[in-house]
């Protein structure tokens, strides 16, 4: 661990703004306190283009600001879930799990942020001087990470996102290994019409603000699927079955899922589903459906889910390192507020470990 004395995040002050607009403290002041007639129009238009300028938020105390360490990081992250059957409870509670491993090495507090402030676009809570650095997720189409790298708050991304800004680092697994280990399992098992059943990658607008943004998992194990069998031959055989988002789906979802996989003059053998939620769903409609799993279609999910040893039958399903990502999330963010270069701020983490279940078998056992 670095011993490096900390890169301390400093908020712009009112002294910041009232140099920024060439007015005095005491007419900022009154400006933000809600006083705005005490100036001119074009003063308080000053004001305010400064005050957006420099992403200046009114601190909640005195201490705030000062430039000094707070010895606290800012988590905007979901907590796990109560019940263990949410597919979230895993990847959340591994990933806190992570981050708690770390915290006393560092001497850090951890302040959670509520869902008001998760689900909002709006950065003023985390710039108002109480935190040193931030842990974010955000969903596709979010530009607080726009906004925070101007302001100069080390910050890092809890998943890896296109167009992220170079000064934000991003922690994610590897889904290119998380692809290879499943498809290699399958294709021991003598299975060479694997498909893929992947979340749609479809561009999402934020109808708010007008941005599109992709979700890179989605493309890299859609593309590693592809070219994994290329690899492999050099006619392959090959099937991606689009289902939206990455929730469970619905019986009747699945149910056209299975459609597309077996209903074929060249039926799939096998599938590898984006993640363990999307392949329990398959399980269950299976079961309901009276399809044999795995004799008629062996399944594998990625994750490993604390449900995946709980479905009908066991799921196969390769293991995300949660845990890691939420350590190395935290020990990427200390590094930079340490001055670590800007090249080294994209994290992936290795994807060693296949989970075998009842899920997969032979072709043709």
């Amino acid at each position: 661990m670095s011993n490096a004395a900390p890169k301390i995040y400093k908020k712009p002050t009112i002294t910041d703004v009232a140099l920024h607009a060439n007015v005095s403290k005491s007419a900022v002041s009154h400006y933000i306190n809600g006083r705005v007639n005490i100036c001119s129009k074009e003063t308080g238009i000053r004001i305010s283009r400064a005050i957006e300028e420099l992403n200046f938020v009114p601190a909640r105390s005195i201490l705030h600001q000062q430039a000094r360490a707070t010895q606290t990081i800012g988590v905007c992250v979901a907590l796990p879930p109560h019940d263990k059957s949410d597919f979230a409870y895993t990847h959340l509670h591994d990933y806190w799990s992570g981050l708690g491993s770390v915290t006393d090495e560092f001497d850090y507090r951890l302040l959670h942020y509520p869902s008001t402030v998760r689900d909002s676009y709006n950065c003023a809570a985390f710039l108002d001087g109480s935190i040193d650095g931030l842990l974010l997720s955000a969903n596709m189409g979010d530009q607080r990470f726009e906004t925070l790298a101007k302001a100069g708050l080390p910050t890092v991304a809890t998943a890896r996102w296109s167009g992220l800004p170079e000064p934000v680092g991003s922690v994610w697994s590897d889904d290119v290994s998380a692809i290879d280990l499943a498809m290699n399992h399958l294709w021991k098992l003598g299975h060479r019409r694997i498909a893929h059943l992947a979340n749609a990658e479809v561009s999402v607008m934020d109808t708010t603000l007008q941005i599109y943004s992709v979700n890179d998992a989605s493309i890299i194990r859609r593309e590693r699927y592809e070219s994994w069998l290329s690899e492999k031959s050099a006619n392959p055989w090959k099937l991606v079955v689009p289902c939206p988002g990455w929730d469970p789906l619905s019986f009747e979802q699945a149910k056209r899922a299975l459609t597309s996989l077996l209903k074929r003059p060249d039926p799939a053998s096998a599938v590898v589903c984006a993640n363990d939620a999307i392949a329990s769903s398959l399980l269950q409609a299976a079961n309901v459906l009276g399809i044999e799993i795995p004799k008629s279609l062996s399944v594998v999910g990625i994750d490993n889910n604390v449900n995946a040893s709980l479905s009908n039958p066991p799921l196969t399903s390769v293991e995300l390192p949660f845990f890691e990502i939420g350590r190395s999330s935290l020990i990427l963010l200390q590094r930079m507020m340490t001055g670590m270069p800007t090249a080294q701020r994209r994290i992936s983490v290795p994807v060693t470990k296949l989970v075998v279940r009842s899920s997969t078998c032979p072709l043709d056992q």
